[in-house]
């Protein structure tokens, strides 16, 4: 999963997904509202909502790549 930073979208991120996503990796980059929503309200509600529609429940791992805010948004 991508995550971008603060005032910028998901397409920021195409040059680090796609090399994964040759490799093998199933590759989700995500724009979020990063300069009109909280990030505490990102965290609580846009996230979780993210997982569950995008990463399988039976997935063995998840991978994070983030950049500055996207970063921060994982770890809250």
């Amino acid at each position: 999963m991508l995550l971008h930073g603060l005032g910028v979208v998901g397409w920021t991120m195409y040059r680090l997904g796609s090399p994964l996503n040759r490799d093998g990796f199933h590759v989700v980059n995500l724009s979020y509202p990063s300069r009109t929503v909280l990030l505490e309200t990102l965290a609580r509600d846009w996230l979780p909502a993210q997982l569950a529609a995008y990463v399988p429940a039976a997935s063995p791992r998840l991978h994070f790549v983030t950049h500055s805010m996207g970063g921060i948004l994982v770890r809250a």
